[in-house]
């Protein structure tokens, strides 16, 4: 006769990791959605520069990872710039 207890352990311990698997699903998700936040807020940004709310020395401190990633891929960067010019506020150019 098989035993009851071990038969109704199973699908409990598969019950329980697939809640931890959720979980760590969950994180993920909010780290990549936190990460394009932050990348994708750069064109905000942007704009209170270029429209003079905010210094230059206060974006490029905000955005140094950013623009350090910018620098060693060129195109990153120019996909960036281009991200940037959608939020340029009355400037002909500019240079991070």
């Amino acid at each position: 006769m098989p035993d009851t207890e071990a038969a109704d352990a199973g699908p409990v311990v598969k019950r329980v990791r697939s809640g931890h698997g959720a979980g760590w699903l969950v994180l993920v998700v909010v780290f990549v959605l936190l990460f394009f936040g932050y990348v994708l807020g750069g064109g905000p940004m942007f704009w209170l520069f270029t429209s003079g709310r905010i210094s230059l020395n206060a974006y490029r401190a905000y955005y140094a990872p950013v623009i350090w990633v910018c620098e060693q891929n060129e195109t990153v960067a120019s996909g960036f710039e281009w991200y940037l010019d959608w939020w340029q506020s009355d400037v002909d150019s500019f240079d991070l």
